[in-house]
C-alpha cells in the first residue's frame, strides 16, 4: 500500500476524532474506495482498540478497586443482617382476623342486598 505512514496518521487522527469535516470525508472516501483500504483500516482500528484497552488496564489500581469491592460487600452484609425476614405469604393473627372480617362483611352485604 502506498504511503502507509500518511494514512496511518490520518486513520489514528480519525479514530481520535481529531479531524475536521473535510479530512474526515477524505478518510472515509479512502476507506470505502477499495476492499484493501477497508481491511487495512479495520486492522489498524483493531490495534487502536486493543491499545486503548491495554492502557486502561494499566491505569487500574487493583488494590484500591479490591478495597472498594470489599467495602460494598461488607455494607451489604450489614444491611442484610439488620433486616428482619418477611414472608410474603405469612399473615399475623391480627391481619388474618381483619381479612376474615372484611370477607364476611362483604358476604353479609351481598346477602342483605339480595334479600331486600
Amino acid at each position: 500500500m502506498e504511503n502507509n505512514n500518511y494514512f496511518d496518521e490520518l486513520i489514528v487522527s480519525y479514530l481520535s476524532r481529531e479531524l475536521n469535516e473535510e479530512e474526515e470525508v477524505f478518510v472515509l472516501d479512502w476507506i470505502n474506495s477499495s476492499d484493501e483500504h477497508r481491511q487495512y483500516f479495520e486492522k489498524l482500528k483493531s490495534a487502536w482498540i486493543l491499545l486503548g484497552a491495554k492502557q486502561t488496564a494499566k491505569n487500574i489500581n487493583i488494590d484500591s478497586e479490591w478495597n472498594q469491592f470489599q467495602q460494598i460487600i461488607s455494607a451489604k452484609k450489614l444491611i442484610d443482617s439488620e433486616a428482619e425476614p418477611v414472608s410474603a405469604t405469612a399473615e399475623t393473627p391480627n391481619e388474618e382476623n381483619i381479612r376474615r372480617k372484611r370477607s364476611y362483611g362483604g358476604l353479609l352485604g351481598v346477602t342483605s342486598y339480595a334479600v331486600s
